[in-house]
């Protein structure tokens, strides 16, 4: 019996030590957030320049999150988890120490690429840790809270440095905790790899350029004038998918099975999971812009506001046990979203009357939402994965996340740019400057207010109000979206419940 006990707690504390990986992530992203506003004005960072500083490490994690969930299946997800971190914190010290806009997107980029890394292998190992579903269900709910933990400390511990020493120290946080979690790490259960899993040098190159492509392609289609171009690189991207889906179909050993990602098994829970990151990264991504540039808060406390949000998440996370004793997975995953598109909702109707109690009300249910559809699904796509293929399920499972995250970003946040854009009116009575920088976005116009003080209150109220505009389309279409997607996966689950009646019924 104590030998049980010892390796209970054995396993929990892995567990903790496995979530710290979650808990850098989760830092990264909300403080990342904070300091736009600040290094958009200090490097002179332009409206795409925005974009690609939170795309570019979507983009290289999106690309390779699947290649190095078949590295942490082939040579063991402990091994492939130091690496990671330990990459992010040299990266994160190259971000720091950027000093242009093309640096800092670099530096980004090299964090992406280790953070792909971080999920595939903790999840890997939380799957080897913990068999039966029920203690599965807990310790994946206390491994998503923990992202919450670190967006929640990320606020409090960013927003002030930010005002006390810059936007560089976000980066520094990182540094901190990585050789905390190398120390740790020998506390963390050995994991092998599995030799039968391959990997096949141009399966990676086609899955990473494949991603890569059609996410920028996408992206630019959009935000760019060069049509033809963002075709074509649209084009070659869904080309490297198509081959990589082929050669993977043919190949003796393919480096991932892709017949346990039919829509039949896991689809619905891969759009629900995709779906939900879409539809909240991309309208609450410029929440924080939100806050320090039209209602006029410091970081610290606009970092405060957004609070609500991880709360309800790590509300949600906490007491998912008990929810999943009274409903069934699929209910929590659909109400999921329908609760985080109400959230939405609440927070679309408070924007226009700047109404913050309001807002943060929104973006609370809008966590509790997020919480239980996100976890859920992990919890049922990673149950059912086979033990050697651990990594590989939560690799896609996390990819199709990433790239919800990349297109919510890109399509919205550009729908957010149109209807700023849309939404300025031609002011001749201002230098050309001023009005060309009113137009191009709201951080530009903020920076124009500065370099032309006798026409400041115009530029600002002129900004304030397409960005107004631009949060209250964006976030009220994702809203709608969520509703769409609730209703697609409520249709496919009808349809296998009366599928399975109709066999008992033959029976």
């Amino acid at each position: 019996m104590v030998i049980n006990k010892v390796r209970e707690l054995g396993k929990w504390s892995a567990l903790g030590i496995i979530s710290l990986a979650t808990l850098l992530l989760g830092i990264d992203v909300t403080v990342l957030a904070l300091a736009l506003p600040s290094l958009s004005l200090e490097l002179s960072l332009s409206a795409i320049e925005q974009l690609w500083v939170s795309d570019s490490y979507s983009l290289a994690m999106a690309g390779l999150m699947i290649p190095m969930a078949v590295v942490a299946d082939r040579y063991g997800a402990k091994k492939t988890l130091i690496v990671g971190v330990v990459g992010f914190g040299i990266s994160s010290a190259l971000g720091a120490l950027a000093t242009t806009g093309i640096q800092l997107i670099f530096a980004r980029i090299l964090m992406g690429m280790f953070a792909a890394m971080f999920t595939p292998a903790s999840l890997s190992m939380i799957h080897q840790l913990f068999n039966d579903k029920r203690t599965l269900g807990m310790a994946i709910a206390l491994w998503s809270m923990s992202a919450a933990i670190g967006s929640a400390i990320g606020p409090i511990i960013g927003g002030g440095v930010i005002e006390l020493f810059g936007w560089q120290t976000i980066f520094l946080i990182n540094l901190l905790l990585v050789p905390m979690y190398v120390i740790l790490s020998p506390l963390l259960p050995s994991s092998k790899g599995c030799i039968s899993t391959s990997i096949d040098g141009q399966s990676v190159g086609l899955i990473f350029f494949g991603l890569v492509l059609t996410l920028l392609g996408f992206k630019q289609l959009i935000l760019s004038d060069h049509f033809l171009l963002s075709l074509i690189c649209l084009s070659l991207g869904l080309a490297c998918i198509t081959n990589f889906y082929r050669r993977q179909s043919w190949l003796t050993k393919p480096m991932l099975d892709l017949s346990i990602f039919s829509w039949q098994q896991r689809g619905p829970l891969l759009l629900a999971h995709s779906m939900a990151l879409f539809a909240l990264t991309g309208s609450l991504f410029f929440l924080s812009l939100y806050f320090q540039w039209v209602i006029g808060l410091k970081p610290f406390y606009a970092g405060l506001c957004e609070l609500p949000l991880v709360v309800g998440y790590m509300l949600c996370s906490g007491g998912l046990n008990l929810i999943r004793k009274r409903f069934e997975a699929e209910k929590v995953v659909l109400g999921g979203l329908l609760v985080a598109a109400c959230g939405l909702l609440i927070v679309a109707m408070a924007v226009r009357g700047e109404h913050l109690i309001f807002m943060m009300c929104g973006t609370f249910f809008a966590g509790i939402g997020m919480a239980a559809t996100y976890a859920t699904s992990t919890e049922l796509l990673l149950s059912s994965a086979p033990e050697n293929k651990a990594a590989s399920v939560a690799g896609v499972s996390e990819t199709t996340g990433t790239i919800g995250e990349t297109l919510g970003i890109a399509v919205l946040g550009t729908m957010m740019l149109f209807m700023y854009r849309a939404s300025i009116p031609p002011l001749e009575v201002l230098p050309l400057g001023a009005q060309l920088s009113l137009s191009e976005s709201a951080g530009a116009a903020f920076k124009a207010a500065l370099n032309w003080p006798q026409w400041s209150e115009l530029i600002l109220s002129t900004a304030k109000e397409g960005m107004i505009t631009g949060m209250l389309v964006t976030t009220s279409v994702a809203a709608v979206l969520l509703v769409i997607c609730a209703s697609l996966i409520f249709m496919e689950f009808q349809k296998r419940r009366l599928t399975l009646l109709s066999g008992c019924r033959n029976e």
